[in-house]
């Protein structure tokens, strides 16, 4: 007969499974204002002054787990970013700045600091608060008839009103979640075909 703790692990196993054929995202773009999707993002102060798009392309261009973070070829790199970023483009000299690769000072500070998060940190946090909250569940869902003694029910009464104190705490690090989010593979990549440069980009690239 199984256990609690055998299906505890068959889960935990089986979520094992699902995040592995995904892939993790940090601070992934959504249709979104990237500062009011990740309340986080705003409290950074290399971020406070960017503009949406400025976000955005800072997140293309920096974040690890960007589809273009690894692209080596920097002008197809930034044709994709600002395609991806601003909905209406770039123009004349403001291109040909970025196309360059001549960030104004304000995007280099921002990237320094995009570049700086660990995906990897930040998803052993994510799990670590999501095991924090189990336990507190663990502990609000326990009958006091089911203790023996006085002792254990004094301590039970102590425990649940920490769990009290701290569950709102926990549930609001649990919505953030540390701007964790998985992805299929298949749709990422469909991302970065999207946002790659097109015919037109190809001849304005050129020119820059």
């Amino acid at each position: 007969m199984e256990t609690l703790d055998d299906l505890t692990s068959m889960e935990e196993e089986g979520n094992e499974e699902n995040v592995e054929e995904k892939e993790i995202k940090l601070f992934r773009p959504t249709d979104k204002d990237m500062k009011m999707e990740y309340p986080e993002l705003d409290d950074i102060k290399e971020f406070t002054k960017l503009s949406g798009g400025e976000m955005r392309f800072v997140w293309y261009w920096a974040n690890r787990t960007s589809p273009f973070y690894g692209n080596k070829n920097k002008k197809i790199k930034a044709q994709s970013c600002i395609n991806a970023s601003f909905k209406n483009g770039l123009h004349g000299n403001e291109y040909k700045r970025y196309m360059s690769g001549n960030f104004p000072d304000i995007l280099r500070v921002a990237m320094e600091k995009m570049e700086s998060y660990s995906p990897s940190i930040r998803m052993q946090a994510k799990m670590a608060i999501e095991k924090i909250f189990q336990n507190l569940q663990t502990i609000s869902d326990m009958r006091t008839e089911d203790l023996i003694d006085l002792q254990s029910r004094k301590d039970y009464a102590t425990l649940a009103v920490t769990v009290s104190k701290n569950m709102g705490d926990v549930v609001r690090q649990m919505e953030n979640a540390y701007g964790v989010s998985y992805h299929s593979t298949e749709a990422e990549e469909k991302v970065s075909a999207d946002k790659g440069p097109t015919m037109m980009d190809r001849l304005h690239m050129e020119d820059s």
